[in-house]
């Protein structure tokens, strides 16, 4: 036995650091909560979402709420989640910690620009409100502005009025027709309205100068066709 002794130092030695990294890695550790500041105006929070890749689009959310299933969730660290050309469904999750924010102040919580666009089969975000308990209390379709708390948008993303009453902890089920990409941003509400005119704005001026080329061009058409 005292013969073996080196040999099983030797080979604990490089286990256990194996061990470490695992259970150190990316994969196994837990998303930060965003703590919700009163006076940032506005955070990009992709980089504190948990996802799951389902790839077989069958899983339902009380299936990602089941005690054993929550290791799968991997952490995210960019600002934009990016999947690219995809037909998986992705779940995720975002932790909130409202203890400094006063009682009855409120944020928007928007999923994009772009808007992820429903095609003929799929698309579109399914968004779940999580209990204490850990169930679904409330749940949204985005895009159907079925609720109050949805904001209507034109040229920007899908918009959520968040607070501490709306909930810590939220589910999101993403399919999408197009490529994935999509940044998720956690906004002061007067700085979202007045980003949402900027887009508007924009948005109208684009399409004034295409109005205006395509009457140009009529013009020009019907102008060289009489002489």
């Amino acid at each position: 036995m005292a013969r073996n002794s080196p040999r099983v130092h030797y080979r604990l030695s490089k286990i256990i650091p194996l061990l470490l990294c695992a259970a150190l890695s990316p994969q196994t550790l837990a998303a930060q909560t965003i703590n919700i500041d009163p006076d940032s105006a506005r955070l990009a929070v992709a980089g504190f979402v948990e996802y799951y890749e389902d790839s077989s689009e069958s899983l339902t959310i009380n299936d990602v709420l089941a005690p054993t299933f929550g290791v799968n969730f991997i952490p995210h660290s960019r600002d934009i989640l990016h999947f690219g050309i995809t037909s998986s469904a992705y779940w995720l999750r975002l932790n909130f910690d409202w203890s400094e924010m006063e009682s009855g102040a409120q944020k928007v919580l928007e999923f994009g620009p772009p808007k992820i666009v429903a095609g003929v089969v799929r698309g579109g975000i399914e968004l779940y409100v999580i209990d204490q308990a850990g169930g679904v209390r409330t749940s949204y379709f985005l895009g159907k502005q079925d609720s109050e708390r949805e904001i209507k948008t034109l040229s920007r993303g899908f918009a959520i009025l968040v607070d501490a009453e709306f909930g810590d902890q939220i589910y999101m089920r993403i399919t999408s027709a197009r490529p994935l990409r999509l940044p998720i941003t956690l906004w002061e509400v007067d700085e979202f309205q007045q980003q949402n005119v900027r887009s508007d704005t924009l948005l109208g001026l684009q399409y004034g100068i295409l109005l205006a080329m395509i009457f140009y061009n009529l013009f020009l058409f019907f102008t060289i066709r009489e002489t």
